[in-house]
């Protein structure tokens, strides 16, 4: 019924030998640590300079991830988005305004959103903003976290003039706005 196959020894030894080896080629890919891709810990507006500090790293299962040094951003990225360094200039981008600090932040304010910014007495409204980007936002976890930083709009000069003379007469307050 069933014949018997007879291997030779030497055989039998090469073919254990062309197993094994298969078997180590199959598992490398496993074993060799995957690239890893560089990602924005927070949210920075165009023209913010990112640190190497400033970027986490994730493993990409595409090809190689290349080398990424610090720099200027070219373009606003969100937290957790993939950093290629074509998103990165040698100099700043212009700012068109005048960067101003905001004491207080909304929790919901971004790098590159929009804010609105208004100073109120008791008496009333003294003045309002209209709508700011927003070049770098603090990077608190709480409700109020302003994790020790200001919040810093992008203002016209006519604009960082009015703030300064209403803030020092009333409270300042920022209401983030959809953008």
């Amino acid at each position: 019924m069933l014949k018997r196959i007879q291997v030779s020894k030497a055989a039998a030894i090469a073919m254990a030998a062309a197993g094994l080896v298969y078997f180590v080629l199959s598992i490398l890919p496993w074993l060799k640590p995957l690239p890893l891709m560089p990602v924005a810990k927070s949210s920075y507006a165009a023209g913010s300079f990112v640190s190497l500090s400033d970027m986490g790293w994730v493993p990409w299962h595409g090809g190689g991830a290349g080398s990424l040094r610090a720099g200027y951003l070219a373009v606003t990225v969100s937290k957790g988005q993939a950093l290629s360094p074509a998103m990165f200039t040698a100099k700043p981008p212009a700012v068109r305004g005048v960067l101003v600090d905001i004491p207080v932040s909304s929790p919901l304010t971004q790098a590159g959103k929009t804010v609105e910014v208004f100073i109120i007495s008791p008496s009333g409204k003294l003045w309002q903003s209209g709508p700011l980007q927003v070049f770098k936002a603090p990077s608190g976890g709480g409700i109020i976290g302003t994790g020790g930083s200001p919040l810093i709009v992008v203002m016209t000069l006519a604009q960082a003039v009015q703030y300064e003379k209403a803030s020092l007469h009333g409270t300042v307050s920022v209401v983030g706005m959809q953008s």
